[in-house]
Formats: structure tokens, C-alpha cells, sequence
């Protein structure tokens, strides 16, 4: 039975039972694109024949135009029936009041408007009888809700007119916060709590190839187990290693690494290199072992799982799941319809992946069980992908681990992991530029970091 209380923004975590519960019967997959869904023809239902016949083949496709929007959110839900599918009939209910507004034999494809206001997570509920029965599926509509996003503090990081900001992380005692200016390879610390600078910044050197050419400033930004070394990528091929809290440089390292980076122990990283996931010495800069994944991008580890992830990102654009010992690849899953991977971050309990990407026409999330190496729901969230700037430190989970925050479209979505969906949308001061994100260790508290080095903290009122 579908929980009366979906409409509501506090609805309980048993509303997406179906997600946790993993149901196949439940799973809602948005295959059709943005492009295809603005052009619906809006066709009325076909009524039920007068002597129906046996529903016989595959269920119909459901698709939607838009799963995540600002109040109101408006789109349109899809039936698409195959070649081999035929009387099946269905039922959906638009307005969530419990009653169908639209049923029928479905003969061809169809299409039926929703409208929410309220913010929260809201459900067109559609009802399909096939060969085997009756399968209810629950298509879910976001309203963002923007008050959510309380700001504690905020501050324009000092520094050059030519600034460009994207690396931020915490020590893990929550005594420091770190930011990079990659323009000038620049680390500022501030206090986690009025986001002050606690000491002079520091200047990097910015690592030349062999030709004299210069492969960047500070970009990704990770702290090791010891909280006592900042690791600091450097786009491309180099790594500098610094002691904190004191900011002082150990050594700059020549190395094949592009600019996300995670800390495993207090010697070896991982970071991402041309063409593969690399476990770097950061004594030397040497690799000890990669995983190849064509067109390397964004990476996430889940310690409970010891699994690691990254990004093909294009052609196709797929996960790549292998095992943090040794870096040997268990699965490869394909992310439907996207034309690039940005952004991936697991659940707290390292069974979910989160996924963010995007088609022609904008942003999508994808959740992928990590167990099943399936695609469990891909959902349109409009305009916006991480595009021409994208960020270096693009995840952060909460430390209750409720919420992960996720880098994409301009700004930033907040993953509410006990509903594995999209919740909450904070945006930019400035045009396409993304949000650098990094969680506090010792509050409920996240850190977002805007390209001209305005500075953040904010917490969730869900």
C-alpha cells in the first residue's frame, strides 16, 4: 500500500520503503531524455476495450520530464509500452488524493501532467496489471525547499584579484579548514566556526614539465589519517605535501596525477591520473597500482565496504567498481542516457552509489545498488551539469551521515541518504561556477566554497 503521507515534507523514511527494501517490482527507471519529454504531445488515454484481452509482455517504460524543481514543479509522467507489450492496463494518480485521474488499456504511449507545490517529496503513483498481476510504482517529484539551508557563517576569503577557488577540506579534528586557490597555488586556514584565517597563508610552487610549461596551482584538497599532513593535487602531474596545523611545506612531488585526490593511510593516496585511478607513495610520488578506467574522472571509497568507484566519464559514461585492496575491478555499470559522469559519492553504508550527470538537456541523478551492479533510479533534474568548471573537491558527507552533499548544476544538491534522493538545491552567487563542499567533522555542519573565495558554513533543518 502506498503511505498516504507522501505529500508531506517530513514524511518518514517507510514512504520509499520500496527503495531500501529494494522491491524490483518498485523500481522507477527515467530512460526517456529532457528533449523527448518537452515534446509529449499530451495525448488522452485509450479507454478500456469493451471485451479486454490478456495483458501479455514486458511492463511499459515510465518515464518522467522533471524529478527536482523549485516551487512548483511541473512535468509530465510517460507510459511507454514496447512492441511485445500489449493490454495492460493502468491507473495513476497525479494529485496524490488516493483516486486514479487517468486509467485505460494502454495501447500506445501516453502522457499525463503533474503539478506540486508544497516543498518535499511528493509521488505520482501509478498502478500497472500485466501478466503477473498488479505492480504499483511511485515516480518521485522534489520541490526544493531553500529555507532548509540555514547559513552559521560566512566570509570572503582574502586574496588576489585573480583568484579562482575550488579546494576545501577539514583536519579531522574540526580545529582547521582548509581552502586552495589554484590560480595562485595559494592555502588559506580558517576557523571552523567564524571562518577567520587562524595563520599567514601559504604559497605553493606551481610544478613545471619539461618543457617549462605549468601544470597548475592547489586544486584537491585531503587530509591524512594522522591529521597531520595536507595533501594537496596539483593540476597536472604534481603533489605537494604539507604539515599542518603550522602550513609547512615537507616537499613538491612530480607525479602523474590530475587534480581529486583522497588520502587511504598516512603514505598512500589515491588519485586520478589520464586513463586510470592511481594508489600513489606520496613519499616519492610513485604509483604502486592503478585501475584503468578510460576518460578517469571523479572517484568516491567507502571504507565499510572497502570498495572503491570512479568515473568513466564518457563514451559511455559508466562506474567502475573495483576492491580498495588491490584495486582490481569487480563491475562496470553504465549509466543510461547520460552523456557524462561528473560527480559519484557512496551511502554511509557503502551498498548505494549516488551518481551525478547529465544528457543534452541538463543534470541527472542516478542511484545504482552496489550488490546488484544495477541502475535503481535515474531521474531528470533540469538545467545545470557540471560543465567547463568543475570543482576539485566535489563531495562531503555529514557526520551523522545523514546527508551528502553533491556538487552539480551551478551549485549544490543535498542527498538525503535515508530516501537515497536529491532534497535540497542551494545555488551560486556567480553564473556557472560550482561549489566546493566539505562536512565538519565535529557538527552537522557543511562548508561551500564559490570560485571569488566566498566561504560558507551552513547546516539542514530538514
Amino acid at each position: 500500500m502506498i503511505d498516504g503521507r507522501l505529500g508531506n515534507p517530513g514524511f518518514p523514511v517507510t514512504v520509499y520503503a520500496w527503495m531500501r527494501k529494494r522491491a524490483a517490482h518498485l523500481l522507477f527507471m527515467a530512460g526517456v531524455g529532457m528533449a523527448a519529454a518537452c515534446n509529449w504531445s499530451g495525448s488522452k488515454p485509450t479507454e478500456p476495450p469493451l471485451f479486454p484481452t490478456v495483458p501479455s509482455g514486458p511492463r511499459p517504460v515510465i518515464s518522467m520530464s522533471l524529478a527536482f524543481g523549485e516551487s512548483p514543479i511541473e512535468g509530465e509522467v510517460r507510459l511507454s509500452p514496447s512492441s511485445e507489450t500489449a493490454n495492460w492496463l493502468y491507473a495513476v494518480d497525479v494529485d496524490e488524493d488516493g483516486a486514479a485521474d487517468h486509467s485505460g488499456t494502454l495501447t500506445r504511449e501516453v502522457e499525463f501532467a503533474y503539478r506540486f507545490s508544497t516543498p518535499g517529496v511528493h509521488g505520482v503513483r501509478i498502478s500497472l496489471t500485466g501478466p503477473t498481476g498488479v505492480e504499483a510504482v511511485t515516480v518521485p517529484a522534489i520541490v526544493n525547499d531553500p529555507t532548509a539551508v540555514r547559513t552559521l557563517a560566512q566570509r570572503i576569503t582574502g586574496g588576489a584579484a585573480n583568484a579562482i577557488f575550488e579546494g576545501i577540506t577539514t583536519n579531522r579534528a574540526g580545529t582547521s579548514l582548509f581552502v586552495a586557490d589554484f590560480f595562485n597555488s595559494t592555502i588559506y586556514r580558517l576557523d571552523p566556526g567564524d571562518l577567520r584565517p587562524l595563520a599567514p597563508h601559504l604559497v605553493l610552487p606551481r610544478i613545471e614539465d619539461d618543457r617549462g610549461f605549468v601544470a597548475g596551482g592547489a586544486e584537491g584538497l585531503t587530509v591524512t589519517p594522522s591529521d597531520t599532513l595536507l595533501l594537496v593535487a596539483h593540476k597536472l602531474f604534481g603533489l605537494s605535501v604539507v604539515a599542518i596545523p603550522a602550513l609547512e611545506p615537507r616537499r613538491s612531488l612530480r607525479m602523474a596525477g590530475e587534480y581529486f585526490i583522497q588520502a587511504i593511510d598516512d603514505v598512500d593516496a589515491l588519485s586520478t591520473a589520464r586513463g586510470s585511478l592511481d594508489l600513489i607513495d606520496t613519499n616519492t610520488g610513485g604509483t604502486v597500482r592503478g585501475l584503468a578506467v578510460p576518460n578517469t574522472w571523479h572517484f568516491a571509497v567507502s571504507l565499510p565496504s572497502q570498495i572503491v568507484a570512479a568515473l568513466n566519464r564518457s563514451g559511455p559514461a559508466a562506474v567502475h567498481l573495483a576492491n580498495l585492496a588491490d584495486l582490481q575491478q569487480i563491475a562496470r555499470v553504465e549509466l543510461p542516457g547520460a552523456i557524462e559522469a561528473d560527480v559519484v559519492a557512496f551511502d554511509p553504508a557503502g551498498d548505494r552509489l549516488y551518481v551525478m550527470g547529465r544528457d543534452a538537456q541538463g543534470s541527472r541523478f542516478y542511484l545504482v545498488d552496489v550488490p546488484s551492479r544495477s541502475v535503481l533510479l535515474n531521474l531528470p533534474l533540469g538545467l545545470g551539469a557540471c560543465g567547463a568548471f568543475c570543482v576539485a573537491n566535489p563531495v562531503a558527507t555529514s557526520r551523522n551521515g545523514r546527508f551528502v552533499a553533491m556538487e552539480q548544476g551551478g551549485g549544490v544538491y543535498f542527498i538525503d541518504t535515508t530516501l537515497d534522493l536529491p532534497r535540497y538545491y542551494l545555488g551560486t552567487r556567480m553564473a556557472n561556477s560550482g561549489l566546493s563542499v566539505a562536512a565538519s567533522p565535529t557538527e552537522e555542519a557543511f562548508y561551500l566554497l564559490q570560485p571569488d573565495g566566498f566561504v560558507r558554513k551552513v547546516a539542514l533543518t530538514p
